[in-house]
């Protein structure tokens, strides 16, 4: 439970838009809880809906289709099974696009779309997605983490590497870049 509210806070900051040290209004993640869980139960024996883009229609779990239509608009989109087959979806800004041999490669920036659990990468048959934002979400909840007790290990030396003393925002943006090049 501990952690489905916690996903559930940082899903909440990620959709109203607050940074990543914002306070969070306590009353209005309440009353978005309650009304997110109530759209949720709603939607529970849905089928997935078909996504229409440019005039043209697609089964939502064709990345191919729909990013040969979003691509040449600056965005991105996947779709695919993850976390014990549940579905994830996500659509982003189009940062970055490279192919060949049969490979694709897509680094999104900014993300317009996504579910609750937000992977900093995914791949499927289509290719790679590489997701900026979701990867410097990510990185901020580990910082966080090791911050409690700050031990000696890996993830300690590797935060050493940026000032995250004098200015986190800056230093996690510099460590996104970097971690999104050493995955590429």
């Amino acid at each position: 439970m501990c952690t489905y509210l916690l996903k559930m806070r940082e899903f909440f900051r990620w959709e109203q838009g607050l940074g990543l040290q914002s306070p969070i209004p306590t009353e209005s993640l309440g009353n978005w809880l309650v009304e997110r869980e109530q759209l949720w139960e709603q939607m529970a024996d849905s089928d997935f809906s078909g996504i229409d883009v440019a005039g043209q229609h697609f089964d939502p779990f064709d990345n191919a289709g729909i990013n040969r239509a979003l691509n040449p608009l600056g965005l991105v989109y996947s779709a695919g099974l993850a976390n014990g087959a549940r579905a994830n979806f996500y659509l982003g800004e189009l940062l970055q696009h490279e192919s060949g041999d049969g490979f694709a490669l897509y680094v999104s920036g900014r993300e317009y779309a996504r579910c609750l659990t937000a992977p900093p990468a995914m791949s499927s048959h289509e290719g790679v997605f590489l997701r900026q934002e979701a990867l410097r979400r990510y990185l901020w909840e580990k910082y966080q983490s090791w911050g409690w007790r700050r031990p000696d290990n890996a993830l300690g030396r590797a935060y050493a590497c940026y000032d995250f003393g004098s200015d986190a925002d800056a230093a996690l943006n510099r460590m996104t870049v970097v971690e999104t090049a050493a995955a590429r």
